[in-house]
């Protein structure tokens, strides 16, 4: 049994950022920027973390990731997409822009959607 779901993680992060882009902004707002730090977190625990399918100590990265395959450069984008969108989100509402804040989380929520799931089934499916 994992510890946690990453892909429910991912989907509430997405929930989170999608509720982000529907709500008017405010000075708290800025909170918002750590649901993508979190799942970042958390994909780098998964993603360094044992794979449950072998179960002999090898992580996920050695086991799924192919030499030259595009499963180690999607996980990077990945990263560098939850930075982006924390950094962005955190910005734009302590600058009291609310329509940037409200893109950001729209585009924060599509690229956990479009990136960060495929990435987590990536380095899931056998």
């Amino acid at each position: 049994m994992q510890p946690f779901d990453p892909l429910g993680a991912s989907f509430a992060a997405a929930l989170l950022l999608g509720a982000a882009a529907v709500v008017p902004p405010r000075r708290w707002s800025a909170a918002a920027a750590l649901a993508p730090v979190g799942l970042a977190v958390l994909l780098v625990l998964y993603v360094a973390g044992d794979d449950t399918y072998r179960d002999d100590g090898t992580s996920r990265w050695d086991a799924y990731r192919s030499p030259g395959g595009a499963l180690g450069s999607l996980f990077v984008a990945s990263l560098v997409l939850l930075g982006c969108c924390a950094v962005a989100l955190a910005a734009t509402a302590l600058s009291r822009r609310p329509r940037a804040y409200r893109l950001t989380a729209l585009f924060g929520a599509l690229a956990v959607v479009l990136v960060v799931v495929p990435t987590i089934a990536g380095f899931s499916l056998n």
